[in-house]
């Protein structure tokens, strides 16, 4: 991968260009290149903070950059009420990285993630925060204590596993969850209200 200072883009005036392709398996690919004066092609803008600019989105560093060009496969999707975050597993690697959307932010972030980093996306899940794993049918949401306490109590009183008035409340729609914006090409968005309603959409470039 090639990058070019941002200090120099704008220097010389430099701009994006959109490419079009298609790969071996017939696929269409949109990506972004910057060509300067001697017609050498950069495939990002780096800052002087090190971060990455691209019109995909915003980069933590190189690193993050190129991972996003492997194959890779999405593990799992949390959706907050503010934000929306994305793990991945490279599959050649086996390293990963996080795409994270902001309600009022309109460009994803991208960052590298350690495998120990990949534990703790789980385990630090926060209060009405859902996770939804892709190709498994799994949805599971972390409540809020009242709800919780509530949950439990009315399990307790049918004698059933916690797990029957939870699958009641989703049906009817989880509150406060709301519907994230509509996001470009590179995003996974919340496509309903209702948990039964809520799937990933895939996008370019994470394809298999």
């Amino acid at each position: 991968m090639k990058f070019i200072s941002s200090k120099r883009v704008k220097q010389e005036g430099l701009k994006e260009i959109e490419i079009n392709y298609t790969d071996d398996r017939g696929v269409n690919h949109v990506d972004w290149k910057i060509t300067d004066a001697d017609g050498v092609v950069y495939d990002a803008i780096i800052d002087d903070d090190g971060t990455v600019s691209h019109s995909s989105g915003r980069y933590s560093g190189p690193d993050a950059f190129e991972k996003v060009r492997m194959p890779s496969d999405l593990i799992a999707s949390k959706f907050g009420r503010y934000r929306e975050s994305n793990l991945y597993r490279c599959h050649d690697t086996g390293e990963f990285f996080e795409e994270q959307w902001f309600r009022s932010v309109g460009e994803p972030l991208i960052s590298s993630v350690a495998q120990e980093d990949a534990f703790r996306w789980f385990a630090e899940t926060g209060e009405s925060d859902l996770i939804e794993l892709p190709d498994t049918g799994f949805t599971t949401i972390n409540p809020q204590s009242a709800l919780r306490a509530e949950i439990e109590k009315l399990a307790a009183a049918r004698r059933c596993f916690v797990g029957e008035p939870v699958r009641e409340l989703l049906g009817e729609g989880i509150s406060g969850a709301g519907r994230l914006e509509e996001r470009p090409r590179y995003s996974w968005a919340i496509c309903g209200e209702s948990a039964d309603n809520v799937r990933a959409a895939p996008t370019a470039p994470h394809q298999e």
